[in-house]
């Protein structure tokens, strides 16, 4: 783990419990429910982490845990370091983003690539910025830096979403802090430089597990459409629903398949 000089730092106390080798990070409460009921209540027991609940293992079952639900970049890093510092080695985020691409559609699995930069979290960490290639604008903070997953962990997720035969797509997601100013602007910016979409968190997640030598990745489903800059809502869409159940069904055999 990468030594600080911060002032306050996040510790593993006495009666911390053992997060496992692996920790699935949950952005939706509904998603979380059902993830967790593939769990036994005999091998595993949950307790409140700040905000969100956390799923962990008892014994020899301690493998793996899941924590959420978590939303924004600030709050998904607090309770990333905090699963960090107790000893987790890897950390999937299981998000939702907003259609970019026209290419893109309600439904769709995204496995990201890389993210761009434009939350406020990373900055903190910027020793691990890497610079974009292309011609970015100087007057968007955000957009001179991506973040990127680990390697490893990413060949791990697409390996299990295409041997169960899920359709799923790869590239570069744009996070962003602000829900409610994605401007056509920005969207036909991002349409440019072929942005498949746009959530809260994954590059904030990519550049703090970086930063503290852990491996993160991350798994969005598409949940509504930015594409035409009229906001189409897609929660209650047939395919949404089923994507989201592949992805936990995934997400189960990622937990007991370490």
């Amino acid at each position: 783990m990468n030594t600080s000089d911060a002032i306050i730092n996040p510790v593993k106390g006495k009666k911390s419990p053992d997060p496992g080798f692996r920790t699935i990070i949950v952005s939706d409460n509904y998603d979380l429910d059902e993830l967790s009921a593939l769990l036994s209540p005999q091998q595993y027991a949950s307790s409140l982490l700040m905000n969100s609940r956390f799923y962990f293992g008892k014994g020899c079952s301690q493998r793996f845990s899941m924590a959420g639900p978590a939303i924004g970049a600030p709050y998904a890093v607090l309770l990333i370091e905090t699963l960090i510092a107790w000893g987790a080695r890897e950390i999937i985020f299981f998000g939702l983003c907003g259609a970019i691409s026209p290419n893109v559609k309600t439904g769709d699995i995204i496995v990201p690539t890389c993210s761009v930069i434009d939350e406020g979290v990373s900055k903190h960490y910027n020793g691990q910025w890497a610079k974009a290639s292309g011609n970015w604008p100087e007057n968007y903070e955000g957009e001179n830096a991506l973040s990127y997953p680990s390697d490893n962990l990413t060949t791990i997720i697409k390996n299990e979403l295409s041997e169960n035969g899920h359709d799923f797509k790869t590239g570069m997601i744009w996070t962003t802090d602000a829900a409610f100013r994605e401007t056509r602007e920005k969207v036909e910016y991002f349409q440019q430089r072929d942005v498949l979409g746009v959530e809260m968190e994954t590059s904030a997640l990519f550049t703090v597990g970086k930063y503290r030598g852990v491996e993160t990745s991350a798994i969005l489903v598409v949940s509504d459409e930015l594409s035409t800059y009229t906001w189409r809502p897609g929660f209650r869409d047939e395919q949404y629903q089923k994507s989201r159940k592949k992805i936990i069904k995934s997400l189960g055999a990622l937990c007991k398949n370490i």
